[in-house]
């Protein structure tokens, strides 16, 4: 049994999980090693598993920071004002990965936090932001992006 890859790397841990059995290479040998430890599982996926960016953790705070309730003693407003700082630090770390579509959705978010949070100004750079990002490769969102919202039908 020889290894081709990170494939047959995680169907081995994988297969680990389920048989507490794990084969070890040694001197052109594979020899059975019993019972693997929660220790060795973990060692093995951290070098399979890629891990998060910084952009995505940026994003799971902020989602985290404008979802949450507050306390008793903050008022919503700065709750709205650090998750949309979450937000646009969040976008421009996916800009600099150069994802555009998910650097737009920060943005995005991150107006809508500004415009909850009653600071208006800040909320139009975002929106402006916001198309920029979403210009590089999904010129419909765009324009979106910037549009306002069509008029109401009469009734």
């Amino acid at each position: 049994m020889a290894f081709r890859g990170s494939w047959d790397m995680a169907m081995l841990v994988q297969g680990a999980a389920k048989t507490d059995v794990v084969y070890r290479r040694s001197d052109d040998r594979y020899t059975e090693i019993n019972h693997v430890t929660p220790y060795l599982l973990s060692l093995l996926l951290t070098f399979i598993m890629p891990s998060k960016s910084n952009a995505q953790i940026l994003l799971e705070k902020a989602d985290k920071k404008a979802n949450s309730s507050g306390g008793w003693f903050t008022s919503s407003s700065s709750k709205y004002e650090e998750a949309g700082d979450l937000y646009q630090q969040a976008a421009n770390a996916f800009k600099l990965e150069k994802l555009f579509k998910e650097a737009g959705d920060s943005f995005a978010r991150e107006a809508e936090c500004r415009e909850l949070g009653g600071e208006s100004n800040e909320a139009a750079n975002a929106w402006w932001n916001a198309s920029k990002a979403y210009k590089k490769g999904f010129p419909d969102r765009a324009f979106r992006s910037i549009s306002p919202s069509p008029p109401a039908d009469p009734v």
